[in-house]
Formats: structure tokens, C-alpha cells, sequence
């Protein structure tokens, strides 16, 4: 693993909420933060998707309190939106071309992360074959009902976090989900935890399961991803 200095991205496919006439998509930031740190770090970074192609981003991640340098330099880059528009599909991963893989939010995994059997078959393949597995925010959608081979979930008995009850509460499409990221984690056997207020940063690694709370947590996965592959 030694030689290896690639990790892999997955961002949403969902572009629109099925129920009402909004835009979805992958949150921004939770792109644009942990490609940044990673590629300080040496790592090059490849996007993936469900079904491959475009990555949607969703508008309100780019709403003006949400746009910082990072953003916009990532916007204005060719080759960012590229990978956006050309994602690999999880059928065509090869698994073997990297040391982790990543979870980007944003509501639109709600729906095409948790059901693809692709991606749990990445994550399982990842995860015990001694890979560093990671999300942020709505990408433990990935997580959730995953189970390994032995029957166990994923995350039974392992500390980590995700979009909470009460910042969902705050975004206003609460009604909209298919589910509770919160409450799916805990009963699946998590030890879930949260940040003391919303939208505070808060990030767990409980062995190479690396999983942050919202989009202010994002620098602290990326960061806590390549501690570990420094570490291997």
C-alpha cells in the first residue's frame, strides 16, 4: 500500500428532491475542503458517482455565505468540473488503484448511496481489505445499512457522527427525506455523537472509520484520512 497515493471521492447523482421542485445535489464544500487538504498531502484524487457522469452540486451550497476562496478558485477550474462531469461509475471502480474512499455529502446521497449495491460492495471490498473509509455529513449515507461479511453493520459498535436531528431541523426539506440520518445510525448499533451546537465542527475515527458531522467538519476528516495513510 506504500506506493499508493490515490484516494477515491463519491459525490451524488440525485439532482433533484423526487417530492418537490428543488434542485439537489452534492454539497460543495465537502468536495472542494477534502481534495484540498488531500492534495497538499501528495494524494491525487479521483471522483466517482453511482451511476458516473455528472456530479450535481447543490445551488445552496453556492449561495454567497457559502463561497469562500476555495470555492471559487474550484468553480473557475477546468479541470475541477471536469471531474465533476466525468465521474467514474462505482461499477468500473477498481478498487485496488486506491488507499481510501470518501463520502461527500449533500441530501442528494440520501438516495443513491444507501441502496447502491456497488457502493456497499466498495465499502465492504474497502473496509476489509484494511482500507481507510470515510464520510462527511449526508455521505454516511454510504454507511448506514451496510453490512460486512459477517453479518455485522458497518458502524455497530463504532463511534461516529453524521447530519444531526436538529440540524436537519434547520434546513427546511426535513419532511422530504426518506429517512434519519441520525436515527438509522443508532439503530444500526452506532455510537453516535454530536457537536454541542449546530453546525459546529465534529469529526470521530473509530479505527479506519473516519466520519464528520457537517460541512465545517470536512478539513478535519481529510486531515484525519491522511494521518492514517501516513500511518500505514
Amino acid at each position: 500500500m506504500s506506493g499508493l497515493k490515490k484516494v477515491l471521492l463519491f459525490g451524488t447523482n440525485t439532482s433533484k428532491y423526487p417530492q418537490i421542485p428543488r434542485a439537489n445535489g452534492a454539497w460543495l464544500s465537502e468536495i472542494t475542503h477534502f481534495v484540498d487538504v488531500v492534495q497538499k498531502a501528495s494524494y491525487t484524487v479521483d471522483f466517482a458517482s453511482p451511476s458516473g457522469g455528472v456530479i450535481p452540486i447543490d445551488p445552496a451550497s453556492m449561495e454567497e455565505s457559502m463561497m469562500g476562496e476555495l470555492e471559487w478558485q474550484s468553480y473557475a477550474s477546468k479541470e475541477f468540473l471536469n471531474k465533476l462531469a466525468q465521474s467514474i461509475p462505482a461499477s468500473n471502480v477498481n478498487l485496488g488503484d486506491y488507499q481510501a474512499i470518501y463520502f461527500a455529502g449533500g441530501h442528494g446521497a440520501m438516495w443513491d448511496f444507501s441502496k447502491n449495491e456497488e457502493i456497499q460492495r466498495i465499502v465492504r471490498d474497502a473496509y476489509e481489505s484494511g482500507k481507510v473509509v470515510a464520510a462527511v455529513c449526508h455521505g454516511l449515507a454510504a454507511f448506514v445499512d451496510l453490512k460486512l461479511s459477517d453479518g455485522s453493520f458497518l458502524v455497530q459498535d463504532k463511534e461516529v457522527t453524521g447530519f444531526s436531528n436538529g440540524e436537519e431541523k434547520l434546513t427546511k426539506v426535513e419532511e422530504y427525506l426518506p429517512y434519519s440520518l441520525e436515527n438509522k445510525l443508532k439503530e444500526n448499533g452506532a455510537k453516535y455523537s454530536q457537536a454541542k451546537d449546530a453546525w459546529g465542527e465534529h469529526v470521530l475515527a473509530s479505527g479506519r472509520l473516519v466520519t464528520g458531522q457537517n460541512p465545517s467538519s470536512t478539513e478535519g476528516v481529510a486531515r484525519k484520512v491522511v494521518e492514517l495513510l501516513k500511518a500505514q
